[in-house]
């Protein structure tokens, strides 16, 4: 019975362990992603794609008609969407009209302020996912990614405590280390595999999701190591189990 108790116990936490190295990986990961100069660099790429695409032969009479407006003023109220922008007419003239529209939009939903805490889905479908380009999602992804990594010290520590031998406790580990890395870079990897258009956006998520996960399946493979090295004579009681014998002997 104890020893069936063991098992599941050992099975429940090897599963947290696994699951807080996913998605510490993937909220780090997306949490470098998301700083503003990384997001809006590959936001104004796609941004002037768009534009290039749409405008066609027009873009340079627009460009020269946004120019002519701004001969006696300082920048241009625009409306793109359900976004009123202001941009700078001083960046047109320099940057050009594409990045000058799509920087300003970018920091206008970057900056922007979401009533929202936990539930992402109510900001998600409330403002037609812009909050995934916000200042304040970037932040929460950095809460998360916290979190998680937490969770696997704290994981990592019980399984430590209730293994019976050295030996189990580096390759079990070991083990979850490396599914966990595993886990985390498919899915990035087939993501980014499927994105055409927008690879600009995603490129240093999936870079840090691989860079990362290659760190921790390395030490991964490092406890397996370890553990050839371990005899299985050296086993040890659980803390558990040796607090229980204090208790007898007193």
């Amino acid at each position: 019975m104890k020893k069936a108790v063991s098992i599941v116990l050992m099975v429940i936490l090897g599963i947290i362990l696994v699951l807080g190295i996913t998605l510490f990986v993937l909220s780090h990961s997306a949490s470098k992603n998301f700083e503003k100069e990384n997001l809006k660099q590959g936001f104004i790429i796609f941004f002037e794609r768009q534009v290039k695409s749409e405008a066609g032969e027009n873009l340079s009479e627009l460009t020269s008609s946004s120019l002519r407006e701004c001969e006696n003023r300082t920048s241009l109220d625009l409306k793109l969407d359900t976004e009123n922008v202001t941009v700078l007419c001083q960046d047109i003239r320099d940057k050009g009209l594409g990045e000058a529209i799509g920087g300003a939009a970018f920091d206008q939903i970057y900056d922007r302020k979401y009533n929202c805490t936990w539930e992402f889905w109510h900001c998600i479908e409330g403002n037609d996912a812009k909050f995934l380009l916000s200042g304040q999602f970037q932040n929460d992804l950095d809460k998360f990614a916290n979190i998680f990594l937490i969770i696997s010290l704290v994981a990592i520590v019980l399984i430590f405590l209730v293994k019976h031998s050295l030996k189990s406790f580096f390759v079990e580990t070991g083990l979850c280390f490396i599914i966990g890395a595993l886990i985390a870079w498919v899915p990035a990897h087939v993501l980014y595999q499927q994105i055409k258009l927008q690879k600009e956006m995603f490129i240093l998520f999936y870079s840090s999701v691989m860079h990362l996960a290659i760190g921790i399946a390395i030490v991964g493979v490092v406890l397996f190591i370890i553990s050839f090295f371990i005899r299985n004579k050296l086993k040890f009681k659980p803390v558990s189990q040796e607090i229980k014998t204090k208790k007898k002997k007193k």
